[in-house]
């Protein structure tokens, strides 16, 4: 199924050190040239109107750091429905939209998707540990790859996975 638009969530806190690698990936992923329309929205550590991007017909890839209890830079795909029965898994933002989601919109949770990195440092800074910055290019390949995929195109150089 061909589906009409993607939109990218980043959660996370650029000046609390890993904790920003949800926002770093989102602006990345800007510069890419997409199949389909692609929307962006760092939600940063407050809340937004998570109603009205749940009222849209747009799956909703998340991106934001979880505690796994795996390695540092460990990267972690999740659909919405997986994370509620993943015991040992976390965000480290509430993620209200999958509160809503669950109360108000359950049929949405299917279309919601969590990529996770594993941070090492939530200490207050503006760099990234050395396993995140090194897991990144994966976890953004593998976001290409599900946009892609998604939007039932064929990804015709991989260049544009570097």
């Amino acid at each position: 199924m061909r589906i009409k638009a993607i939109q990218l969530v980043a959660l996370g806190n650029p000046i609390m050190s890993d904790d920003g690698a949800g926002p770093f990936l989102l602006n990345q992923l800007k510069k890419a040239n997409w199949p389909c329309r692609v929307t962006f929205s760092n939600a940063g550590i407050t809340s937004f109107d998570y109603i009205q991007l749940l009222k849209k017909d747009e799956r909703i890839f998340i991106l934001d750091t979880l505690r796994t209890g795996r390695p540092p830079g460990t990267v972690v795909k999740l659909r919405a429905t997986q994370l509620e029965l993943t015991l040992n898994c976390f965000s480290l933002h509430d993620l209200h939209l999958l509160h809503l989601a669950r109360s108000f919109y359950p049929h949405r949770l299917k279309q919601i998707f969590i990529y996770g990195i594993e941070p090492l440092s939530l200490q207050p800074g503006t760099s990234l540990s050395r396993p995140v910055r090194q897991c990144l290019p994966l976890l953004r390949r593998i976001i290409i790859l599900d946009i892609f995929r998604n939007c039932n195109a064929t990804l015709k150089t991989p260049a544009a996975l570097r």
